[in-house]
């Protein structure tokens, strides 16, 4: 009898996978977005190296996490995913944003101990989701290393929101433009340093 409904049960969900219908997944991806907002490009020719980001467990996920209107439950979408695992997408965007900002710089993701740049960018992110209908929010902690005397020249914390419509289109982006605005906020950043050396 026991395996007479087990193998009823099996049948049951395998004619579920079979003949059921899902939802197809939609996949998003963050985009530089200071070549189209830039009205001001700056002068500093050195080379830069974007490290990974490091990003919370709840993010690490191929799935686009939402806060519920609560701010205190999230949503993770089956239906809407990443393209790309998000710790290196946003290492690659900011990598270009800085790049269209700094003309004369050499700026590109760091991928092996072995390269050399004057300075290296960290970022650790302690929120980038949103609430759909609400706003958009980014919230890093970020530094400034200098690679050849592997000490932290720059930190700070910084926090941005948009508000945003009710669809993920809208969510991701205004999570380019947020991260957009980090990139500025480092590239002075970089300026102050490097003048002050």
């Amino acid at each position: 009898m026991g395996k007479k409904i087990f193998i009823f049960i099996f049948c049951f969900f395998l004619s579920g996978c079979i003949g059921g219908t899902s939802i197809p997944s939609k996949f998003y991806v963050l985009d530089g977005t200071a070549s189209s907002n830039i009205s001001k490009r700056y002068s500093l020719k050195t080379e830069i190296g974007v490290e990974e980001f490091k990003i919370p467990h709840y993010l690490n996920r191929p799935q686009i996490v939402t806060q519920d209107v609560s701010s205190v439950t999230l949503k993770v979408s089956e239906s809407h995913r990443w393209s790309e695992p998000l710790s290196t997408m946003l290492q690659r965007v900011l990598a270009d944003d800085l790049s269209v900002y700094l003309p004369d710089s050499l700026v590109k993701p760091k991928i092996n101990s072995r390269e050399s740049f004057k300075y290296t960018i960290f970022v650790e992110i302690n929120s980038f989701d949103g609430i759909l209908g609400d706003k958009a929010t980014l919230e890093a902690w970020w530094s400034i290393m200098s690679t050849r005397e592997n000490k932290i020249l720059y930190r700070d914390k910084s926090k941005f929101s948009r508000s945003i419509g009710d669809s993920y289109e809208d969510l991701v982006i205004a999570q380019s433009n947020l991260l957009e605005e980090l990139s500025l906020k480092i590239v002075k950043a970089l300026i102050e340093v490097d003048r002050s050396k």
